[in-house]
């Protein structure tokens, strides 16, 4: 097991979930109030499995259907499936993609790994960056060692260029997978040339979470809140996590509730309905804010109407409650219904400070 850990990150602010990890990483779940880094090595290995599989075959598939037209122009032309072998046994780089592609899903021939394999090999071997790539994530998922010798000389070749491959490598690195030695320092010099490398979002998660957790090196909030950054224009659970960070302080952070509020807005105005409900709750406790119910309740309707069960459980105490808006047991009870919970999330959110 790599780790577990569990850091308070403010208290009495409701209850929700935004899952963030994004690759073959962790899985990290933000609950509002606590967050749990969720990271066994059974659960990762899945996790990384599954992801990166579905990447990986629909890249593959795309690029397969894509040439497809022009596949069966050359059927008619030149006498079908041959045409490819033979143009991949003369040298053709995409001809052997081509021909190992259709070895790995079956298509125009009969489905075989051991084939498909050779001819990614062939294609890597000349330099092709998908196919290094691929050789790279398919070895690292086998227990064999010698293959995860061979996983890590093609994830080295592609990272040269790949910043998929350089992340990969950082997580090997991190973890201590196959026959990587564990070193979070190496992970880290990866995770920040992907980053260089233009594969932003990604590599930006993955280093705010190294800053976060502090595992080989001090904990530096500051330097997560600037990955961060980076992350929630195009991933809004960036300005979530970083909302959370501001709720406690610490770690080179300063506590800020405004900063906090500024960053669930951010995530709002991106879609969030994790940023809606925060922001309700901020309004509800007064916390950034001036205390006032009638807004929570305004966000809060926001972020039901976006499927947020945390919110829709608490728009039914409040009706139910006269909260923010009269009391109305019809309206409490579809909200229930719809949460499927009979009170809210977090009863102490309402209850008033003696």
């Amino acid at each position: 097991m790599r780790r577990k850990v569990a850091m308070v990150l403010g208290s009495r602010l409701g209850e929700r979930k935004v899952r963030y990890g994004l690759s073959l990483g962790l899985r990290s779940e933000f609950r509002y109030g606590r967050t749990w880094i969720v990271d066994n090595e059974k659960q990762a290995n899945w996790y990384n499995k599954v992801v990166q599989g579905i990447r990986f075959k629909t890249r593959f598939e795309r690029n397969l259907n894509a040439a497809q037209i022009q596949k069966d122009e050359n059927l008619q032309k030149t006498g079908g499936w041959e045409y490819y072998l033979k143009q991949a046994e003369s040298g053709d780089v995409l001809a052997q993609k081509q021909v190992a592609e259709c070895y790995f899903f079956g298509q125009l021939v009969e489905k075989n790994v051991s084939e498909a394999l050779k001819w990614y090999t062939a294609a890597a071997e000349q330099g092709d960056l998908q196919s290094q790539e691929w050789l790279g994530f398919y070895h690292s998922i086998s227990s064999s060692e010698s293959n995860q010798s061979e996983a890590n000389k093609w994830l080295t070749k592609a990272a040269a260029k790949s910043a998929r491959a350089q992340i990969l490598l950082g997580d090997r690195y991190l973890t201590g997978e196959g026959s990587t030695e564990k070193n979070p320092q190496t992970a880290l010099s990866w995770y920040l040339k992907a980053a260089e490398q233009g594969d932003s979002v990604e590599a930006a998660i993955k280093l705010a979470d190294l800053y976060i957790q502090g595992e080989g090196f001090p904990k530096d909030w500051t330097k997560a809140k600037n990955w961060l950054l980076r992350v929630g224009p195009r991933q809004p659970a960036g300005y979530i996590i970083l909302g959370d960070l501001y709720q406690i302080g610490g770690n080179g952070l300063k506590k800020n509730y405004f900063e906090s509020f500024n960053n669930y807005e951010r995530a709002a105005e991106a879609g969030s309905s994790d940023g809606m409900y925060n922001i309700g709750v901020m309004f509800l406790k007064g916390q950034g804010v001036d205390k006032n119910a009638e807004h929570a309740f305004k966000w809060f309707e926001k972020a039901a109407n976006k499927g947020n069960k945390a919110a829709q459980s608490n728009l039914g105490y409040m009706y139910e409650h006269g909260v923010g808006i009269g009391k109305d047991t019809d309206q409490s009870n579809i909200w229930y219904n719809k949460a499927k919970k009979v009170a809210p999330m977090d009863p102490s959110l309402f209850e008033e400070k003696k």
